[in-house]
């Protein structure tokens, strides 16, 4: 049991490795590199978070849409980053489409349908919104292509993301004597913040003067704007209407 283990470790360690090895040939434009690390991650462990969509992303740029098909079922399979590929399927369904409206609009439909799933699998995976609503624009449903690409915005920043920036400014006020934020005199209203505050202090670190109120102000103006997402209030089985 033991050894299994150890072996487990060693093989996730070696496709880690591989991993990088893939992403720095990308960079570095060395698509063959690319692939054969990849290739060889995958069999090394073949539970490696990511790395079959990372092929299956790079297959879809090179235009090898046979190797790009495999992949993307294979974590979809596996419910590894299944979110992402099924708006690579989509894409795929997008890009051979044929030339006259019916096919166009028969290409739109299915390709809708995997970045459904997409947003099914992770209802706030920007990128199954921008693609859904490119695709729903260029099919000439432009309103409905409008409203997802409004929801591919929300989503590219996360309402969630006040209190990582508090979180932030805790961290740095108490790296520099917080005499850059005293007086910013908002509302305080992250419980899991307040207790970073309360962390820092009993570590001794130099929070003395960290303000009271520290700003969650965007958290209410961007759970406004979340309100006014047709596509989040409408919720994923009454999506909205084109007029």
């Amino acid at each position: 049991m033991e050894a299994d283990k150890a072996a487990d470790f060693q093989a996730r360690g070696a496709a880690l490795e591989l991993l990088d090895e893939a992403l720095r040939a990308q960079r570095e434009q060395r698509i063959n590199g690319s692939f054969s690390a990849l290739d060889r991650a995958r069999r090394t462990d073949p539970s490696l978070p990511g790395v079959d969509v990372s092929f299956a992303a790079l297959a879809l740029g090179e235009k090898q849409f046979a190797e790009m098909r495999t992949a993307a079922i294979a974590a979809k399979g596996k419910n590894n980053h299944a979110a992402a590929a099924s708006v690579l399927l989509g894409m795929d369904k997008w890009i051979a489409r044929g030339p006259s409206d019916r096919e166009m609009s028969a290409a739109a439909d299915t390709a809708s349908g995997y970045f459904s799933e997409a947003v099914e699998a992770d209802f706030f995976h920007a990128p199954a919104w921008f693609f859904w609503g490119e695709v729903l624009r260029y099919s000439g449903r432009e309103r409905e292509g409008h409203l997802h690409a409004l929801a591919a915005l929300h989503r590219f920043n996360p309402w969630d993301s006040a209190d990582v920036l508090t979180a932030k400014i805790v961290f740095a006020s108490a790296e520099g004597d917080a005499s850059s934020f005293v007086g910013l005199g908002v509302d305080d209203g992250s419980p899991w913040v307040k207790g970073i505050e309360d962390s820092l202090r009993a570590a001794g670190s130099n929070a003395g003067n960290l303000p009271a109120a520290l700003p969650s102000y965007a958290a209410h103006r961007t759970m406004g704007a979340l309100a006014e997402d047709p596509l989040f209030a409408a919720g994923l089985g009454n999506p909205p209407q084109a007029p």
